[in-house]
């Protein structure tokens, strides 16, 4: 069987996911086509309401225009029960109040830390994070990790597979950053979030072991 290449206009919604925001010829460069056909692309994607475009001024030569995606692109990309974890969030909330809620979710990260922890078991930070990044990749999280100057490391989430569930109960979010921490045996926080209105979900992972159990393997 013969594997479908994705076509272009897919290729540049995914790049704009990751990226947040590019240009025409950023897009161009990563895809490998002209300018213009790239600009094809894009038209027809705007028409569609899946891509937006603001100003860029320069100091010196015309302004260009960044691209980004529409609040509609989010159904493009993998979602996972969004609304039946709504509903059965806002039972057990109603059921059992705030506390049952917080009870639910320290078994959730305790649940994603296991589930996550069997694929991540390398010896170093490093290695770790990136059979961390890799699990999620398979996901379709559209993981990137990055070394930051101060010798900390930085996981850029880019989808999110529950969005809407998660801006209704953000303690989701706080829930997978718990996981993080109890595979990688380090100190996790989060400092943008998808939930919140950001572009993507950021966690800064700091090499300096915390006082949580590492979950990998149980």
């Amino acid at each position: 069987m013969v594997e479908r290449k994705p076509s272009s206009r897919r290729e540049i919604l995914t790049l704009l996911k990751q990226h947040g925001r590019m240009t025409v010829e950023e897009l161009s460069r990563a895809l490998g086509i002209t300018p213009m056909g790239v600009r094809q692309h894009l038209a027809t994607l705007e028409r569609d309401g899946l891509v937006e475009s603001s100003q860029l001024r320069r100091k010196v030569g015309r302004p260009s225009f960044l691209y980004h995606l529409t609040p509609k692109a989010e159904d493009e990309f993998p979602h996972r029960y969004d609304d039946l974890a709504i509903r059965l969030l806002r039972d057990i909330r109603e059921l059992e109040g705030d506390e049952g809620l917080s009870a639910l979710m320290a078994r959730q990260e305790e649940h994603q830390a296991k589930r996550w922890g069997r694929r991540v078991q390398g010896e170093s930070l490093e290695t770790r994070l990136n059979e961390l990044c890799d699990t999620l990749r398979e996901e379709g999280q559209m993981p990137s990790l990055r070394r930051l100057g101060d010798g900390s490391w930085e996981v850029r989430i880019a989808n999110c597979l529950r969005p809407r569930a998660a801006r209704a109960f953000p303690v989701l979010c706080d829930a997978d950053a718990g996981a993080f921490q109890r595979i990688l045996g380090v100190q996790v926080q989060r400092e943008t979030c998808m939930a919140t209105g950001d572009g993507d979900c950021v966690y800064r992972v700091t090499a300096v072991p915390d006082r949580v159990e590492q979950a990998a393997g149980e």
